[in-house]
C-alpha cells in the first residue's frame, strides 16, 4: 500500500463508492433531495466537488493505493492557516492553474445550461455560511483555530472488514502525522452515521450541530499521544 496525493485523473476512480457511501446517510438525504430522480446529476456534483478539492491551493487530498486501486481517501483542509511542513500545497504549476481556469469556466457554463437538480443549493449555502461559522466561533478558537480538519473520509466498501479497518487506521494516521509536523490540532466534521467509527479511532465529540434534519459532530483527536 502507498499513500500519495490525489490527482484529477484519480477522481473518476473513486466516484462509484463515493456515491454508494453517501446515498443513504442523513446529510446527503437532506442536502441532495433530488438525487433519486437525478442520480447522474448527483454524481456530477460529487465529481466537480472532489476535483475542485484536488485543485484547491492549501488542501491535502490523500489516497491510499494498492495495485493502482484507490482503497480510500481523506481530505484535510486548513484552519487558521497552519504552515504546512510537508509537500508544497500552493498548486501553482502551469497545469494546475490552467485546469482551475478551465474547470471554473466549464462548470459555470454547465450549471447555466443544465442546473444540477440533485442538490438544494440554499441548504448547502446555509450550512457553509451559518453552521460552519458557528462551529468556528464556538469551538475552533484559540489553539484549536490552528488545525487540519477532515472534511471527507472514504474507504472502499467492497474491502473485507479487517482490510477496511487497516485503511481507516492508515488514513487517520496520515492526518495525525501532518498535524504533528505542523504543530496544530486535529479535527473532523462527522455525519452521525460515522461518529462511532471516528470514536473507535480516538476522536472525541466536542460539539453537536443540527441543520435541518441533519445532525453532525465536530470531533477532535489528541495528537500529543
Amino acid at each position: 500500500m502507498a499513500i500519495r496525493l490525489m490527482t484529477v485523473d484519480d477522481v473518476p476512480k473513486v466516484m462509484d463508492y463515493v456515491v454508494e457511501l453517501t446515498w443513504q446517510d442523513g446529510f446527503h438525504k437532506y442536502f441532495f433531495p433530488g438525487k433519486w430522480e437525478h442520480p447522474f446529476a448527483y454524481r456530477r456534483w460529487w465529481t466537480q466537488y472532489v476535483r475542485n478539492l484536488v485543485l484547491k491551493p492549501g488542501v491535502y487530498v490523500y489516497v491510499l493505493e494498492e495495485d493502482s486501486k484507490i482503497l480510500g481517501w481523506v481530505t484535510l483542509v486548513p484552519g487558521d492557516n497552519p504552515p504546512p511542513a510537508g509537500l508544497d500545497l500552493s498548486k501553482s504549476s502551469p497545469r494546475e492553474k490552467r485546469l482551475r481556469r478551465f474547470y471554473r469556466h466549464h462548470d459555470s457554463i454547465l450549471e447555466k445550461i443544465r442546473p444540477n437538480r440533485a442538490v438544494r443549493n440554499a441548504r448547502l449555502d446555509y450550512f457553509r455560511q451559518v453552521a460552519m461559522p458557528e462551529v468556528r466561533k464556538t469551538v475552533l478558537t484559540g489553539e484549536d483555530s490552528h488545525h487540519w480538519m477532515i472534511v471527507e473520509f472514504f474507504v472502499d466498501p467492497a474491502l473485507p472488514r479487517l482490510e477496511a479497518e487497516d485503511v481507516w487506521k492508515k488514513l487517520v494516521d496520515v492526518g495525525r502525522k501532518q498535524c504533528q509536523a505542523d504543530g496544530v490540532q486535529y479535527w473532523a466534521g462527522v455525519e452521525r452515521s460515522l461518529v462511532e467509527t471516528f470514536k473507535a479511532h480516538e476522536f472525541e465529540a466536542k460539539m453537536w450541530m443540527e441543520v435541518g434534519t441533519v445532525d453532525f459532530a465536530v470531533m477532535k483527536l489528541d495528537v500529543s499521544k
